[in-house]
């Protein structure tokens, strides 16, 4: 039901359009070529004079904005969100990246956050492990100091035992010697003794004689 057309559905003069004319794949459009409910554009949808703007005027992907190639609701600007006069700024003026460069900074703070987070975290587990290796190395001297204890506690034990032999064999030598004096003692006591009797027999035998 169709006039001119190789494709189209209830259409005049178009290839694939849709209740279209003069258009190759617009629906319900004039003088579009995959445009919808639009005039002179390419693939805006219920534009004017624009090629992807969908509902703007004088845009190529711009919504609802004029003279603009991708804003959003904007005039004169390229990509800018409700902004005059800008590329990518969001309500500014003469701005270019505004958008960008805050979303840059943001991941460039998320990044040196998560790199100072990381450095904390190597700080903690460089404390940890200094913490850990001081540890050991209390416990180690501790030890040490246990060892060191032990061996002087074992040489003072040999000096006492050492002490105590010394003074037993000085003890000995001591009761020898005053044994010994005795006997020595002893000894003189009977040669007086003896000569005190020869003595006596002496005078005894001078005496009767």
């Amino acid at each position: 039901v169709g006039v001119d057309r190789s494709s189209g559905v209830f259409g005049v003069d178009r290839s694939s359009g849709v209740f279209g004319v003069d258009r190759s794949s617009g629906v319900f459009g004039v003088i579009r070529s995959s445009g919808v409910f639009g005039v002179d554009r390419s693939s805006g949808v219920v534009g004017v004079d624009r090629s992807s703007g969908v509902f703007g005027d004088d845009r190529s992907s711009g919504v609802f904005c004029a003279d603009r190639i991708s804003g959003v609701f904007g005039v004169d600007r390229s990509s800018g969100v409700f902004g005059a006069d800008r590329s990518s700024g969001v309500f500014g003026v003469d701005r270019t990246l505004v958008f960008l460069v805050l979303i840059r900074a943001l991941v460039f703070l998320v990044l040196i956050g998560a790199l100072v987070f990381l450095v904390l975290i190597g700080a903690l587990v460089y404390l940890v492990l200094i913490g850990a290796l001081v540890f050991l190395v209390l416990i180690g001297a501790l030890v040490f100091l246990v060892l060191i204890g032990a061996l002087v506690f074992l040489v003072l034990i040999r000096a006492l035992v050492f002490l105590v032999l010394i003074g037993a064999l000085v003890f000995l030598v001591l009761i020898g010697a005053l044994a010994f004096l005795v006997l020595i003692g002893a000894l003189v006591f009977l040669v007086l003794i003896r000569a005190l009797v020869f003595l006596v027999l002496i005078r005894a035998l001078v005496f009767w004689c």
